[in-house]
């Protein structure tokens, strides 16, 4: 929506009234003034904390794809260990999985 201003207007009524409407409206706009003012400094804040709680989430995430990958590796090496010490206990020669 494009606002124009510093156009002519014809007001009609008293000079009290005028001037009366003409402080009410400053009176408006200098409040919504203060708003934009209290919404931008909002808007920063906000901006700030989405940051912040991405940044805690993407370190949240790290972490826990480094603890899934430490656990596999730890079941990996547990499978691997159990397999081997059945193939002991059976005496046979198998291959091994870093035979293949």
């Amino acid at each position: 929506m494009k606002m124009t201003f510093n156009q002519p207007i014809k007001l009609r009524g008293s000079q009290e009234e005028i001037k009366k409407y003409i402080q009410e409206l400053k009176t408006k706009n200098a409040t919504l003034a203060n708003e934009n003012s209290v919404i931008k400094i909002d808007n920063e804040h906000l901006t700030k904390e989405n940051k912040e709680l991405r940044s805690k989430i993407a370190s949240m995430t790290r972490d826990t794809e480094k603890r899934v990958l430490e656990n596999f590796k730890k079941k990996t090496a547990e499978k691997r260990l159990k397999a081997e010490l059945m193939r002991k206990s059976l005496g046979g020669d198998y291959e091994t999985d870093e035979d293949e």
